[in-house]
């Protein structure tokens, strides 16, 4: 195994150092040209000069033959690492830490880019903060995946998606799927959804009230078709029309007689408090891995009363229970 050190030729201690392993420089000084191998083996350099520190690695070769060097690793003087890459952009291949933005990036033309192994025991994999406090983690658990947030968690067991608390206890019948600002759009489902029913979960159970029945009566008619103001607006008249009740007009019928719709779960009436904010553009910085963005606005939303937020209502039917109601007075 050879071995050379040597500087710029100044004399000066601030001057460029370089030195190789299995390697000789036959002519110049710096640079990766004009290298060759000192015996049949692998070949590594390192160099610093220019605020930076390069590390080169070539391939096994004959002696003196000329080598040709591949950048392994570089770190230049504001701190960015650059592994199996000489570019700071996150669009090209290669492992990169950039100091100035402060994010790290691993870039490959196929296959898996990262791994993370966790061995012998369960635990969180990734930790996500806000302000040095965690908001959430994806881990295992019982050698299942686990994606847990502030107080709610997700475990995949098999088929099944199985919510839980942080610690992996499932949590029944505590974790809604969306909001009433949030909505999903359409669920497709192979077969119907099934909801609890089991006499042992209940209590004060009635035959339904005259009034109730009257209610029943009323909601028979007061079933309507229509079409959703967004699909028009997206569709036109290509929008198409859907069957129901009018939850206003569901509320009305319960007070008509006396009763409150929201003692009821047929009936939904959610509040939230909403506000547009403005985002600005921002200019892409390829050196820094930003990209560019043009500006644009997005409806933040509270759940308690905000200086500043407005306030909404939204109201809502369940018309599995709603139809079983109607059907009780036919």
């Amino acid at each position: 195994m050879g071995f050379i050190c040597g500087h710029d030729g100044t004399g000066d201690v601030g001057g460029a150092l370089m030195w190789g392993s299995n390697a000789r420089q036959t002519s110049g000084w710096g640079g990766t040209s004009n290298w060759k191998y000192i015996a049949n083996e692998q070949a590594a350099m390192y160099q610093t000069g220019d605020g930076k520190h390069r590390f080169f690695v070539a391939g096994a070769g004959s002696a003196d033959a000329t080598i040709t060097w591949n950048e392994a690793v570089n770190i230049d003087n504001s701190g960015n690492l650059l592994v199996a890459t000489t570019s700071t952009s996150i669009a090209d291949d290669g492992f990169r830490y950039n100091a100035s933005s402060g994010w790290l990036g691993v870039t490959r033309n196929a296959g898996q880019c990262l791994y993370l192994n966790r061995r012998t025991s369960d635990g969180n994999i990734l930790d996500f903060r806000k302000d040095n406090s965690t908001v959430g983690s994806i881990g295992t658990l019982g050698g299942h995946t686990h994606f847990a947030g502030t107080s709610s968690a997700l475990r995949i067991v098999g088929n099944e998606f199985r919510p839980c608390d942080q610690a992996g206890n499932i949590k029944d019948n505590a974790i809604d799927l969306g909001g009433s600002n949030r909505r999903f759009n359409d669920a497709y489902i192979t077969n119907g959804v099934t909801t609890g029913s089991d006499f042992n979960d209940k209590q004060n159970i009635e035959t339904l009230s005259d009034a109730e029945v009257r209610v029943a009566t009323a909601c028979k008619g007061l079933l309507r078709k229509w079409k959703w103001k967004s699909a028009v607006a997206e569709k036109g008249d290509n929008a198409r029309t859907h069957f129901g009740i009018i939850a206003q007009d569901l509320q009305d019928a319960f007070t008509a007689e006396g009763l409150d719709a929201g003692d009821y779960a047929m009936f939904m009436s959610n509040t939230w408090w909403e506000k547009e904010i403005s985002v600005d553009a921002v200019v892409a910085d390829e050196a820094n891995g930003i990209e560019a963005k043009d500006a644009y606005t997005y409806i933040d939303t509270k759940d308690e009363a905000t200086e500043g937020y407005t306030e909404k209502t939204r109201l809502g039917v369940r018309y599995s229970e709603l139809l079983a109601f109607i059907i009780s007075a036919i």
